[in-house]
């Protein structure tokens, strides 16, 4: 009796231990398929949608269906039913894949209005966070100067200088730089005690765009050298490009920045960026936060911005007058952490290092009783919404007024206020270690 007792106790704990050992792992894209759903059915409501799956990451075609089907199951459990009958309401559900990790983009199509729906998780190859990678800042001094530069832009061999009362041309010879022409500008507006100003590129031929308080001018040498060059300003209230690739003068038509397709260009070349306008306040020395076109969230005034281009549209980086870096993306405005002892200006380059990008930021240096104070750059790469250091500092002797992406992306121009009370234009590049 007991020993039968024994045996059948003995085959149920076989039993159970074989149907434990053929249960199904739980699947890797349980938790995301969940929060997707989620995010999907609080935007639809209970109903019917046609899901549609395309995968452009590294997963394989074996593991689309699996997927397809929890996210299925989960939508029916929180009442949307999705099916592939033509529907005027879709779900079209991008897997997309970064350096670091899955994206899962969900856009939810009904008639003509359009909503998104976004998952971040990390990759199984990236599943243990890497150490940042390091860069190293090098700073080449260009030129040198007196006045006031807000601004500066390296022509093949001219420069040009743009100050809050004229605009110098230099050009190159054996000893130096040395000033070719300058053209004053047409005050239309009280500038503010710290005015900014920005130059850039034109967008067919050689020349440059200036843009200062209230005032717009182009520049252009003239068909004969000897004639130096044609500068001509006028009024303009319209607003200033963040790009600082060469842009097109006419402002940037009004509506939603489009969602381009999900597939992240190659670290090593900058990406084509988004055109984003935004409004200078001529009485104050900041953008008023308002920007062309829409990013669908109010913006605060700031100081800095930088334009990110991710596989969900352009995100903004900003960094607010009251001192709070934010980034500005998916119709949402949230903090950036790690930025508690950035200055008030950082430009955009990309390297090629690390995940491509990098933001170049000013911050306070160290001082001795009786010394000028040093700034400080240094390199960060943002991560959602992380900014992670990713170079020593470097000690600047002056102070930086004013920091612009260069032409090319890869490099960004200081303008530093040195210790002898001029005016110094350097480049800085970032060099992988």
């Amino acid at each position: 009796m007991r020993l039968s007792r024994l045996v059948r106790t003995v085959a149920a704990t076989l039993a159970l231990v074989a149907l434990c050992s053929d249960a199904p792992a739980q699947s890797p894209w349980q938790q995301p398929a969940s929060d997707l759903a989620s995010q999907i059915a609080s935007i639809l409501g209970r109903g019917t949608a046609r899901l549609i799956i395309r995968n452009l990451s590294s997963l394989s075609v074996d593991e689309i269906p699996a997927i397809r089907k929890l996210l299925e199951q989960d939508l029916r459990a929180l009442g949307v039913v999705a099916n592939s009958a033509p529907k005027d309401t879709v779900v079209r559900v991008t897997l997309s894949e970064t350096a670091h990790g899955f994206t899962w983009v969900a856009e939810v199509i009904q008639s003509d209005d359009t909503q998104v729906a976004v998952v971040d998780l990390p990759s199984s190859k990236n599943s243990q966070t890497p150490a940042p990678v390091q860069f190293m800042l090098r700073r080449e001094a260009l030129i040198t100067t007196r006045e006031p530069v807000l601004d500066a832009l390296d022509l093949e061999g001219t420069m040009i200088l743009l100050a809050p009362a004229e605009i110098d041309v230099e050009t190159h010879s054996q000893t130096g730089w040395i000033k070719a022409q300058t053209t004053p500008n047409p005050a239309r507006l009280q500038l503010a005690r710290d005015p900014r100003g920005m130059l850039l590129p034109l967008v067919r031929g050689p020349g440059f765009d200036a843009w200062l308080a209230g005032l717009h001018c182009t520049g252009s040498p003239a068909q004969a050298p000897a004639a130096g060059w044609t500068i001509e300003c006028q009024a303009s209230d319209d607003p200033w490009p963040l790009t600082s690739t060469p842009v097109n003068s006419e402002p940037a038509p009004a509506g939603p920045v489009p969602i381009p397709p999900p597939s992240p260009p190659p670290a090593q070349t900058p990406p084509p960026l988004t055109q984003i306008r935004v409004f200078y306040d001529a009485a104050r020395n900041y953008f008023t936060g308002v920007v062309s076109p829409s990013l669908g969230v109010d913006l605060p005034p700031f100081y800095s911005a930088a334009v990110l281009e991710r596989s969900t549209g352009a995100a903004l980086v900003i960094n607010s007058i009251d001192g709070k870096v934010l980034l500005a993306a998916n119709g949402k405005l949230i903090p950036v952490n790690g930025t508690s002892d950035w200055g008030s200006d950082f430009a955009l380059i990309y390297s090629g290092c690390g995940d491509g990008e990098q933001i170049i930021v000013s911050g306070a240096g160290n001082s001795s009783p009786g010394n000028s104070p040093a700034d400080t750059l240094r390199a960060f790469q943002i991560t959602g919404s992380d900014a992670t250091a990713a170079s020593s500092p470097l000690v600047i002797d002056g102070t930086v007024t004013a920091l612009w992406t260069a032409p090319d992306s890869k490099s960004v121009l200081a303008v530093i206020r040195n210790s002898q009370n001029q005016y110094e234009v350097d480049r800085v590049t970032a060099l992988c270690d």
